[in-house]
């Protein structure tokens, strides 16, 4: 249950009876409506709190976005010159990084123009820890994107040939470090203010006392037009 209008007004009526003999003849309890006025203003200010909780929640996953947005545009800076590299370490005679290099490539982004792989190299776990899933999420291109780079730095060669054309260890580094850190943080969602259950629950303290004590304020706000306008509207 949540704070609105109604409970606002349970709260000004139960706030206007407290205390009065009109009150006291039909049966009810100043205790009772204590609770009931209490409750509305403890659920009124959680509400507030809810709301700006939320706000900045919602700032932070703005933020959140933006970073993930510009890791990912990092990783399309890799991206693309990772078949250059694997096609220039064959040139250059290293077999073996040349095909590591175009069969972790293409099980990441599935490239075309790569050097041949073979069936080994295609089997190795390096190779499958970077595997690209169908329809991946942002927290999935995060986590390929960390692992990714965690397997090239282990690659000098590689990382050598990146570094020539413009993408270095310290940029490599950096990059696995930012897309792992965002990874962990776990999927861009708003979580429920801490405030709202605090807000239920006065609600529900409010109706359990108000519907318990109905019938007799009904009774007591009669011949009061004010009143009886307010109760009308609870």
């Amino acid at each position: 249950m949540a704070y609105g209008d109604k409970v606002l007004k349970r709260s000004e009526v139960a706030g206007r009876l407290k205390g009065t003999e009109r009150a006291h003849e039909k049966g009810l309890k100043d205790v009772d409506l204590e609770v009931i006025q209490t409750a509305g203003e403890e659920a009124r200010q959680a509400d507030i709190e809810q709301r700006a909780q939320l706000t900045d929640q919602h700032t932070d996953l703005v933020e959140r976005a933006d970073r993930t947005n510009e890791i990912l545009a990092r990783g399309d800076e890799l991206k693309m010159r990772l078949p250059a590299t694997a096609d220039t370490l064959l040139e250059a005679g290293h077999t073996k990084e040349a095909a590591f290099a175009s069969a972790i490539t293409f099980s990441r982004y599935r490239m075309r123009g790569l050097p041949p792989v073979d069936a080994e190299t295609a089997e190795l776990p390096e190779v499958k820890l970077v595997k690209r899933v169908e329809r991946e999420d942002k927290p999935a291109q995060l986590e390929g994107l960390a692992n990714l780079t965690k397997v090239l730095l282990t690659r000098p060669l590689i990382v050598a040939e990146l570094t020539s054309r413009g993408f270095d260890q310290a940029a490599l580094e950096q990059l696995h470090a930012d897309a792992d850190a965002e990874f962990r943080l776990g999927r861009n969602r708003l979580k429920a203010a801490e405030a709202t259950k605090r807000e239920a629950e006065a609600v529900a303290l409010q109706k359990r006392k108000w519907d318990a004590n109905r019938a007799m304020i009904r009774a007591a706000v009669q011949g009061d037009p004010e009143l009886e306008r307010l109760f009308a509207e609870c």
